[in-house]
């Protein structure tokens, strides 16, 4: 794709995120009031650089066939931006290459690895739901170090974590076979696996965006959806993440793009 036309998509998608309207269709007719929009999209400085790896449509069908699965289940997962991008940050200058969600559930077991009173208090309302443990590795090494970031005011690392055994009993606990049995295929993923490079630059591009449009970035929020995904032996119906950066006073919608749990722009 041209530059001219890489161009016009994200502005397109800018217009619909923003507006509700797709201003560079076209066959579209501009009053002067969407003229004088489309001239600002165009002459605005913000850069280029990112992309829609998933569409609004696909996410609000993905997440509709997830709530009518599991009606009950409302998404409460999200990470504190400062104290993510702090831990990206030290691990990417440290030579750490990759980063891992991997899932687990929430339990005594687990609760009991924290410290602090308040991180227990907030993972005490997940008790028997899905959590997070976030895995930084060099891979060279094959150097692990595992956190509690999600859904907590401090961040967390603790050795025991090294064991696996709260990772390993995922699929056989009542929330992994809740997500399997969703599944059209029984699929149930078991961590989702980042690039940690590509994880700084989506750091910096909430950074930027989050200068340019004037708002605080408190968190990163991620909702449940269920939908097919692929592989190599072909498309299976699995639950994923999609995530928006949240502001003081909610979801930042006109974010250009949702991420499907990459974290990559």
């Amino acid at each position: 794709m041209n530059v001219n036309n890489d161009h016009s998509k994200v502005w397109s998608i800018i217009s619909q995120k923003l507006f509700g309207k797709n201003y560079f269709d076209r066959d579209k007719i501009l009053t002067e009031e969407e003229k004088c929009v489309v001239d600002f999209i165009r002459n605005y400085s913000y850069e280029a650089k990112v992309q829609e790896p998933i569409p609004d449509y696909i996410v609000f069908a993905d997440n509709k066939n997830f709530r009518s699965k599991l009606p009950t289940d409302a998404c409460n997962l999200y990470v504190d931006y400062t104290l993510f991008r702090q831990k990206v940050k030290q691990y990417e200058s440290l030579g750490y290459d990759e980063m891992y969600f991997s899932f687990v559930e929430v339990d005594n077991n687990l609760i009991n690895l924290l410290t602090n009173a308040d991180n227990k208090d907030e993972l005490e309302k997940l008790k028997g739901d899905l959590y997070i443990i976030v895995r930084f590795v060099q891979s060279t090494s094959n150097t692990i170090k595992n956190y509690f970031l999600f859904n907590v005011r401090y961040a967390e690392n603790d050795v025991r974590l090294q064991s696996d055994i709260l990772i390993n009993n995922f699929p056989t606990s009542t929330t992994g076979l809740k997500f399997k049995n969703i599944s059209n295929n029984a699929y149930l993923p078991l961590r989702i696996n980042y690039k940690l490079a590509k994880v700084s630059k989506y750091m910096d591009a909430l950074n930027d965006f989050s200068s340019d449009f004037n708002t605080d970035i408190i968190k990163v929020g991620f909702t449940y959806c269920l939908g097919e995904k692929p592989f190599a032996t072909g498309n299976k119906e699995a639950f994923y993440l999609v995530s928006l950066p949240i502001d003081h006073r909610g979801n930042l919608s006109f974010f250009p793009y949702y991420d499907q749990g990459s974290l990559e722009p």
